[in-house]
């Protein structure tokens, strides 16, 4: 079993949160005010069955890694550390190099549709992205590719050119 899946394992999302959050028993999840955001009524949500969080206003949502990264202000990494101190899991560092690894044309490709995804959702609505070619119809990609190629985004363009 990896670090992560021990952390997971050991911790309780309830009890994380709940050391940042006052959180109330509602049903079988748990229920706060939201600390991203000003909240007068309990919109925040905890999944003790599920280890998720989820904000129904600012729609902020995700495991304790998440949480830990957000609230706290830092990395995957320093949240990894915080958390398996807190779990008494200890951490094994490895000399892991990911420019060393090598990943073909075909790959790389299917990661950048992959991020795409994950960040926009189903491009269509209805179905994801299956290749390159694909996200370059989208108005996304055509932003990003502007992006990309002057460090400009394209709205922040138009609005320099209309001055």
């Amino acid at each position: 079993m990896d670090s992560i899946s021990q952390i997971k394992q050991v911790l309780n999302i309830v009890d994380v949160v709940g050391s940042y959050v006052s959180l109330k028993k509602s049903g079988r999840n748990y229920k706060g005010l939201c600390p991203f955001h000003t909240d007068h009524n309990p919109s925040f949500m905890v999944s003790q069955e599920l280890q998720i969080y989820k904000c129904f206003v600012c729609n902020d949502g995700g495991d304790i890694f998440k949480f830990v990264q957000k609230i706290e202000g830092i990395d995957f990494s320093t949240a990894l550390e915080q958390l398996a101190e807190r779990a008494g899991v200890k951490l094994e560092k490895t000399d892991f190099d990911p420019l060393s690894c090598e990943v073909s044309d075909e790959d790389r490709e299917w990661s950048a549709v992959d991020i795409f995804n994950a960040q926009y959702g189903n491009w269509d609505g209805t179905q994801r992205a299956h290749d390159s070619s694909s996200f370059a119809q989208t108005s996304q990609a055509r932003d990003f590719e502007t992006l990309r190629h002057d460090g400009i985004p394209h709205d922040e363009r138009r609005r320099e050119t209309n001055l």
